[in-house]
């Protein structure tokens, strides 16, 4: 299963979310997004990356809400992990466990953040973002 490729076109998959049913495409509009994701039910690691992400939206923001300032998307029978090759099907009813020796990603929000100026930066003008690029 070869999954997604950089410069791939995201699939504009329908969803229900905290929001209400979304087509992906359609709810981005022209705006970029960021499509968190992890396959083990109630971590607690997850809940202090998604109140990171919370945070940095928030303090950009001009809204005062008390909820997230975006949709949590419903995937309770994993088949949009799977549509979207982040699952194997053959772990779709299975409760998802890491063997010891997988590829994880480390989790560095501001990382995460600075590629992604990068990347805005670089769509719009021809220029280089070097290591260490702030």
């Amino acid at each position: 299963m070869p999954g997604l490729l950089l410069g791939d076109v995201f699939p504009n998959f329908e969803a229900d979310t905290t929001i209400g049913r979304i087509k992906f495409h359609d709810f981005l509009g022209s705006s970029w997004g960021v499509l968190f994701s992890h396959p083990k039910d109630f971590t607690p690691v997850c809940t202090t990356e998604l109140a990171g992400a919370a945070k940095d939206v928030m303090a950009v923001s001009s809204s005062t809400a008390k909820t997230l300032p975006f949709p949590i998307i419903s995937d309770h029978d994993r088949a949009l992990s799977i549509e979207l090759g982040m699952l194997d099907p053959d772990e779709r009813g299975q409760r998802w466990a890491a063997p010891l020796c997988s590829l994880r990603l480390r989790r560095n929000f501001d990382e995460l953040l600075r590629a992604i100026d990068s990347l805005q930066l670089t769509a719009q003008k021809k220029v280089a973002t070097p290591v260490d690029w702030k």
